[in-house]
């Protein structure tokens, strides 16, 4: 038999009522949040939830709605204008895969040199390593790709419309809340 090592940095939160843990976690992780999802947790009250909850605790937001389904690079780069333009402290993504997806490549791009395409197959940036991101909570409000807990992120280049995924050590959230509550609304 052949042995195995698993590793898993993320904090995971699990259960019901547990975004009201949210106040807590972001405890010292800055002053000013950039909130990334699309337009879904807008409307299940997620959002607002998120906004009250981080307000609690002082902690000023910045949202951005942009997110669609298969998130286009061009849309991390607005990201990434913002998360800069706001001096954002660390990132909160709401949503499945898309949003949490794009949350880590805003982070990442935030503070390492070039474009997320520039780290995708056939980028100037392939071979280098970045060690650093902005904090990432995932919030979690569907169910199937573990973005949440994982480094892996899948983003649509918009030249080659390619969808290669990538994943560096510092794209792991420091946290992801899994709130059964916030799937209820999630079509069968």
């Amino acid at each position: 038999m052949n042995g195995f090592e698993f590793r898993i940095p993320t904090r995971l939160i699990f259960g019901p009522g547990s975004l009201a843990k949210l106040p807590q976690v972001v405890i010292g992780l800055g002053s000013k949040a950039l909130i990334v999802t699309g337009t879904s947790p807008r409307r299940t009250g997620t959002l607002p939830k998120v906004l009250t909850l981080l307000d609690q605790v002082g902690i000023t937001s910045v949202v951005f709605e942009k997110v669609t389904s298969n998130p286009l690079a061009s849309t991390i780069r607005a990201g990434v204008e913002l998360a800069q333009a706001e001096q954002c402290d660390f990132v909160i993504g709401i949503g499945g895969g898309s949003p949490i997806d794009a949350a880590k490549a805003i982070a990442m791009c935030a503070v390492n040199p070039g474009d997320i395409t520039d780290y995708q197959p056939g980028g100037s940036l392939v071979d280098q390593t970045p060690e650093k991101s902005l904090p990432v909570i995932a919030i979690a409000t569907t169910a199937g790709t573990g973005t949440e807990i994982n480094r892996y992120l899948v983003i649509t280049n918009d030249r080659t419309r390619e969808k290669p995924g990538i994943g560096f050590e510092c794209n792991y959230p420091v946290v992801g809340i899994v709130d059964p509550e916030l799937m209820l609304s999630v079509p069968p």
